[in-house]
């Protein structure tokens, strides 16, 4: 702003504002000259949205230096509304919302040429966009800019000059990488009545067109809003500014006329208005992308340096080689480096699968699994022959182009049992990455030339690596200023040299010192020599291994000693227990603080578990193989000498075996883990003579005091009983036993009794041999979690388990088939907080007092398909947030919730066939998830009236209610239906009255009926609705006469799926859905298909199914390049176009069902060839 004062209105009344002192709160925070932030989200951002204003008009009040403001003032009929800072803001809480500030009409050097300077402007503003405290771009979620007018040059200036002359700086290339989408108003790339088409804007567009395609691959997102209305102005008569072809000129499809004039373009009159929604759209579009890859994509660290180069070295070798190796010593960044390329190229192929961590595991099997899985889309079943499940993959590599990066692979053997010779033989242009420290075990596999020697940092990546850990502000209290950062520069260029350029030594001692920020400033230096000190101690070591643990182990050695402890238990004991969550390992330390000091410190990180394995198991914990080996070597190295005096844990099979081989007694053992002691038959003979020698030792002699951790998963039931007997000498320190997929039975059990009075949690998943529990269980009284999932021949559980265990607070019975009751002294268990039965399909009842549990969260009782009541307790546990009963085929009455219920943000009742009357919907008013689909005989006469009050409701599901169909449609019909957040929808029934508003809806499913000939025309009201749903991803019809034409606006739109249709199923305004990747058409009476079907180029799957009269495909199908699936079951059908052969990427073609379909032998042949699977 320039000095002086200005004069606003605010919520109704007058103030001067100086401007010198920056606007007020209400006009955004300045950050620097050329930015302002409008809104600022708590926590990390899931998008960057940057507004770029243009010309002003010859309104006062849209004076130059307001611009940043006045340009996107709403015309709602209030003065100040600045609706990116408020309907935007709310629409996306997770967004950052900035605006940038500079004089347009400085810009445009004359309004009669038309000419140009943009240089300065765009010079200026990329540069202030990365300022330290601005940092637009810099926190790994996707930028958009929303530009108006001129802003839309500037936009492009600031990627051609970040491109061009700032190439090399970090923080610019982090913007431009970050930077996904424009969207346009009325921005005159083609030139316009102000800006005239001239040489300067001609080199502009040329040069932002080839980075666009070069740089961005054409990935970039670009909207565009045009002007409808003339304009009046000072320096022209009424007229367009911007006409159609310019803002038209780079060849942008996605626009939409706005009824509005040049400069009130950008000034929505609601939240509603055309425009808003055009640029929702687009930034949902973006954020959805983003959150999808974020699945895909391996965690990288927090700053990634030194990497680019070697990303481009890596890319030259992959487009020539399908193989390549990055060798290197441990900790170096080979794991860093592959995943960097695979989070960034993974689009670019149909498959990918990433192998994390190989050598570490013992059953390679387990990977060849992963392998089929994600490649091949199939399971692997324990009854078929292995070697067809490989064949498979190998031929999947041959014919598709899938990555495949294996990390630390460890052997050759493990290479070869991963089925890399396929790679050597494919032609479909699939690569494989493999990351190993031994150079060697590549050498069958690929020529020298086609590994890359990962080397360490170079000094300044080093100092950037390590400024970044040892001073960024992860934490306001660990924040120190540039002064005094400078004290440190001597000690820091040290440090780095004695780290030798190794990331994981930056990143740990970076973090270690971080957390000494807060000591005066003497103190503090004296703590960065004295790791300095150390630092120069573990340089004279010859083992880089050892080097390398000697330089971590300075941040271990810091730590208090009984963290020093827990990080030594998950390195030696708990990182073989895969899948261990953090709660879990809470409840085994009860130490919340030392496991918060470890993940602080990058010594232990968290990770998202596998969401296969259970929709409520989230955080895991995960260690850096590194980091893991070091903690063992510190083991090792204590137990050099003296193995019964000093080691704490043992976990290798000769260590173990020679521990028990010696017959000593050790008070000090901890930890001991004999996973699949008899996985490796070297051992198995041995290991079980040594126990079974010790066992009938008459001395008895052994004593293990201290031992805290055990884990016997995966042995035969031998060594289980021979060690349980062994160490329940004494077993008063054991808080956690693992007994994970062993043949462990009822008499087994009944030695865990009172004396193992420190146990907390005990981990019995998948023992299939263990019919009941011995009642001395509820001897345990100090248990926390009690695990048995996939126990399934457990048929019930004793009644000291809810007599005696009073501090279980996790109860896991998933997919325990066989159990039949709970004991109704469950209700006792008042400290639990969940309780999962999912799956127990013999369970009638539940335990009548279930509802004392009051601090119960989680109740999962989901495919208990025997379960016939919900006792009315459950209706008070007012802590519950989540209560699962999908696939409750029985259930016939549901408990009431005759009080609010403050958390529970999750019902699902999906399949309660039996279910009738459940009336108090209108509590639950923070649900999120509804799901009552296929309740078909449920009845509620307030439903329309409970879904009003559900304000957050994000998933709903009221599908084949046939009893509901009436209330469904007047909450829909008089608008009582919230779907502001709504993403999810399912109903059968249509109504006749318009779809609401739903901005955010990415899934819809309606139709008519489960059955029958019926179809039925749309009214034109719910039609057109259907095309302002802009963020549509799946679209499931049923009982349509056909697709209305509307759908064809729906260009987001992935899935397409039309079942018991008319004559004419697809209207041709579908054929603008160039997105579309599914297709399925199911008992339609169509006769043919439209030839436009083959501009669907992204089409992977397409299924034309029971549609008994069609005749005949159409010729363009040929086009349909990237189609991968091709389902044809109609009766009619006698043949295929010739013009099939052109689907290069084809894996699957079912003709099973085409009784009259005669395939050509020639195109039979063409087809098999390439790898595709026919069925017929």
């Amino acid at each position: 702003m320039a000095s002086g004062e200005n004069t606003m209105k605010q919520s109704g009344t007058e103030g001067n504002h100086n401007a010198s002192a920056g606007p007020s709160p209400s006009r955004g925070k300045k950050l620097c000259d050329g930015v302002y932030s409008l809104y600022e989200p708590e926590g990390q951002p899931e998008v960057e949205i940057v507004f770029i204003h243009g010309l002003q008009s010859d309104d006062p009040k849209d004076a130059c230096n307001d611009a940043y403001w006045t340009t996107w003032l709403a015309r709602d009929g209030s003065q100040d509304n600045c609706w990116p800072q408020t309907w935007l803001a709310a629409v996306y809480p997770k967004a950052r919302v900035l605006s940038i500030s500079y004089d347009a009409s400085r810009a445009l050097k004359s309004t009669s040429s038309g000419a140009m300077d943009l240089n300065p402007f765009g010079e200026t503003l990329v540069q202030e966009m990365v300022f330290s405290g601005v940092d637009i771009g810099q926190h790994g979620c996707p930028v958009v800019f929303v530009c108006h007018c001129l802003g839309g040059l500037i936009a492009k200036q600031i990627v051609v000059l970040g491109h061009e002359r700032f190439k090399g700086d970090k923080r610019i290339e982090k913007l431009l990488k970050n930077l996904k989408a424009f969207v346009f108003y009325a921005t005159p790339h083609g030139g316009s009545k102000l800006v005239k088409m001239n040489p300067d804007l001609a080199r502009l567009n040329n040069t932002f067109e080839a980075i666009q395609r070069k740089v961005y691959n054409n990935k970039c997102k670009f909207r565009v809003v045009a002007e409808a209305h003339e304009t009046s102005s000072k320096w022209f008569s009424s007229s367009m500014i911007v006409e159609e072809h310019s803002v038209r000129y780079a060849g942008f499809d996605r626009v939409i006329h706005v009824a509005a004039d040049h400069f009130n373009i950008c000034k929505p009159e609601t939240d509603r208005s055309t425009s808003f929604l055009h640029l929702t759209g687009c930034i949902e579009e973006v954020v959805t992308e983003y959150q999808s890859n974020q699945d895909k994509i391996w965690g990288l660290p927090s700053l990634v340096v030194g990497v680019d180069a070697k990303l481009v070295e890596l890319r030259e070798k992959l487009k020539e080689r399908p193989i390549v190796g990055l060798v290197g010593m441990g900790g170096v960044g080979k794991t860093t480096l592959s995943k960097a390329l695979f989070n960034t190229d993974w689009g670019n192929y149909d498959k990918c699968c990433c192998l994390e961590d190989v050598k570490s595991h013992s059953n390679i099997v387990d990977f060849q699994k992963q392998l089929l899985r994600e490649l091949c889309d199939e399971r692997w079943n324990e009854n078929e022959d292995p070697k067809d499940y490989l064949r498979k993959i190998r031929q999947c590599i041959q014919t598709k182009k899938v990555l495949v990066v294996i990390d630390d692979v460890g052997t050759e053997k493990n290479l070869k049992a991963l089925q890399v010779e396929a790679f050597q033989h494919g032609c479909s242009g699939s690569r494989l990455i493999v990351t190993c420290r031994n150079k060697a075990i590549l050498s069958d596999y690929m020529l020298e030339g086609d590994k890359i020697e990962v080397d360490v940092l170079d000094n300044d990546e080093s100092m950037e690596l390590f400024r970044h850990y040892a001073f960024h502000a992860f934490n306001a209290a660990y924040e120190i200023g540039s002064e005094e950062r400078e004290k440190f520069e001597h000690e820091a260029v040290n440090i780095i040299h004695a780290c030798g350029g190794l990331p994981l030594s930056l990143e740990v001692i970076g973090q270690h010192l971080r957390k000494r920020n807060h000591l005066l400033g003497e103190e503090r230096l004296d703590v960065w020599k004295e790791a300095l000190k150390r630092l120069m101690e573990a340089i004279s070591l010859e083992d880089d291994d050892e080097k390398l643990w000697s330089t971590l182990k300075i941040s271990y050695d810091d730590l208090k000693p009984f963290v020093k402890g827990f990080f030594l238990d998950f390195a030696c004991i708990l990182c073989d227990a895969k899948n261990l969550k953090l709660t879990t390992v809470v409840r085994i330390w009860d130490n919340r603080g030392g496991l918060q000091t470890l993940i602080d410190s990058s010594l232990i990180k968290v990770a998202k578990l596998n969401s296969k394995l259970s929709i409520f198991e989230k955080n895991g914990l995960v260690m850096h193989d590194q980091l893991r080996d070091m903690g063992r070597w510190i083991v090792r190295e204590l137990a050099h000498k003296d193995v019964h005096k000093h080691i704490k844990h043992m976990w290798e099979k000769d260590v173990v075996k020679k521990f028990f081989e010696d017959e000593e007694e050790s008070s000090i053992l901890e930890g001991l883990s004999m996973k699949n002691m008899e996985g490796l038959k070297v051992h198995k003979s041995h290991i079980l003579q040594v126990l079974m020698n010790m066992n009938s030792s008459k001395k008895h002699s052994h004593h293990y005091a201290n031992l805290r951790l055990l884990n016997l998963s995966c042995n035969s039931i031998n060594v289980v009983k021979i060690v349980l007997r062994t160490c329940g000498i004494h077993p008063q320190n054991l808080r956690w036993l693992s007994l994970n997929t062993t043949p462990i039975r009822k008499n087994h059990l009944r030695i865990l009794n009172a004396n193992f009075k420190a146990l907390c949690v005990l981990h019995l998943r998948n023992c299939d041999q263990l019919v009941e529990l011995p009642s001395s269980i509820g001897d345990l009284s100090s248990l926390k979690e009690l695990d048995l999932a996939w126990s399934c021949s457990l048929r019930s559980l004793p009644e000291s388990i809810g007599l005696k265990l009073g501090n279980l607070q996790v109860l896991i019975l998933s997919k325990c088939y066989r159990m039949r009751e709970l004991p109704e002294s469950m209700s006792n268990l008042v400290q639990l907080l969940e309780l999962h039965l999912d799956g127990c399909m013999e369970l009638k009842r539940l335990p009548s007092g279930l509802g004392n549990l009051k601090l119960l969260k989680v109740l999962n009782l989901g495919m208990c398909e025997s379960l016939e009541v919900i006792p009315a307790g459950v209706g008070q546990m007012l802590k519950l947030e989540t209560l699962y009963l999908s696939g409750c085929r029985s259930l016939h009455t549901m408990c009431e919730f005759d009080t609010k219920m403050p958390h529970l943000h999750t019902l699902d009742l999906h399949g309660c066939e039996e279910l009738r009357s459940f009336k108090s919907l209108g509590n639950l008013h923070r649900l999120r998830f509804l799901d009552l689909g296929k309740c078909s005989e449920l009845y509620m006469p307030d439903l329309a009236e409970s879904v009003g009050q559900l304000h957050d409701l994000q998933f709903l599901d009221l599908e084949r209610c046939e009893s509901l169909e009436e209330e469904v449609a007047e909450a829909l019909r008089e608008g009582h239906l919230h779907t502001d957040h709504l993403e999810r929808l399912m109903f059968t029934i249509i109504p006749e009255t318009a779809l609401p508003s739903c901005p955010r809806l990415k899934y819809l499913r309606l139709g008519y009926g489960t059955s029958g000939e019926v179809t039925k025309e749309l009214s034109n009201a719910f039609s057109e609705s259907l095309g302002n749903l802009v963020q549509l991803h799946e679209l499931h019809m049923r009982g349509v006469a056909s697709v209305p034409e509307y759908v064809g606006n729906l260009t987001q739109l992935k899935e397409l799926s039309v079942e018991r249709s008319g004559r004419n199923p697809l209207s041709d305004a579908l054929r603008n859905l160039v997105g579309l990747q599914i297709l399925c058409v199911t008992g339609s009476r169509c006769r043919k298909l439209p030839e436009w079907l083959g501009r669907l180029s992204q089409l992977r799957t397409f299924t034309l199914d029971e549609c008994e009269k069609l005749e005949r495909l159409p010729e363009s199908l040929g086009l349909l390049t990237q189609l991968r699936s091709l389902k044809l079951g109609c009766k009619k059908l006698e043949g295929i176009p010739d013009s099939v052969l052109g689907l290069t990427q084809l894996t699957i073609l079912n003709i099973r069902k085409s009784t009259r379909l005669t395939l050509k032998e020639e195109v039979r042949h063409a087809l098999t060839e390439r790898g595709c699977t026919i069925f017929s």
